[in-house]
């Protein structure tokens, strides 16, 4: 019961950030080969339901600089501005597991649109209109 009592927990620190907070630090770390959220306080029985998949863990690798460690600098906003690197959220699911789709502009076909799970609600505490992101170094 405990793990669930420590998801909860970081679910309601998602929601305060998402009030209070307009910038915020996010970590993954590359185990065997995959990406998982760092996420501070995550119980290690969910560890499994932190894994980066599909489009996110393409977007970490191409950032990591071939480093098994990365942080991001993630600007959660409203409204559209300029610098950093952005993704812009086209459309949500109606399902609480559904994810979130934003399309970007890297200059990459392969990454013109990516899927962001729901990991996103427990660290940003919704889908953002608006990502701005830059790699931080470690």
């Amino acid at each position: 019961m405990t793990a669930y009592l420590k998801l909860f927990w970081i679910f309601i620190k998602a929601q305060l950030c998402r009030i209070f907070l307009r910038r915020l630090n996010v970590s993954f770390k590359k185990v065997y080969g995959d990406w998982y959220c760092d996420i501070k306080g995550w119980p290690e029985k969910f560890f499994p339901n932190a894994l980066m998949v599909g489009d996110a863990s393409r977007l970490i690798q191409m950032n990591s600089d071939g480093k098994d460690y990365v942080t991001f600098e993630v600007i959660p906003s409203r409204k559209k501005r300029s610098g950093n690197d952005l993704i812009e959220l086209t459309q949500t699911s109606s399902s609480t597991t559904g994810g979130g789709y934003y399309k970007t502009d890297f200059g990459n076909a392969d990454l013109s649109k990516i899927w962001l799970c729901p990991v996103t609600l427990f660290v940003l505490g919704r889908y953002p209109e608006y990502i701005y992101f830059r790699r931080i170094e470690n």
